[in-house]
């Protein structure tokens, strides 16, 4: 656990937000179990507000990086089989 002193090698860094709404929904949910175990008496954690997530910009790979790895992976035989397996991956189109 960091307790903020400098050591060699170590920078502290706060939690990501990702990373703290895993955690309050962790606590909420164990809080919550335990009024409901009748062990508390509230669930100080379901006043709290999480963290809202960060809007990420996705990078998807343009129609020809995208062609590329399709068909780099009918290479292999098992990611062809992958690929064409419907119940699989949804979407997916076979090729013949």
């Amino acid at each position: 656990m960091c307790n903020g002193r400098a050591r060699n090698g170590h920078a502290c860094c706060p939690l990501s937000s990702s990373t703290t709404r895993k955690i309050h929904h962790i606590i909420r949910g164990a809080l919550g179990r335990a009024v409901r175990w009748q062990h508390l008496g509230v669930n100080k954690a379901a006043m709290a507000v999480a963290p809202s997530p960060e809007r990420t910009e996705p990078d998807p790979p343009s129609a020809g990086e995208a062609a590329r790895l399709l068909n780099a992976a009918w290479d292999d035989p098992e990611w062809g089989l992958l690929l064409c397996n419907p119940k699989r991956l949804r979407g997916a189109t076979c090729r013949y």
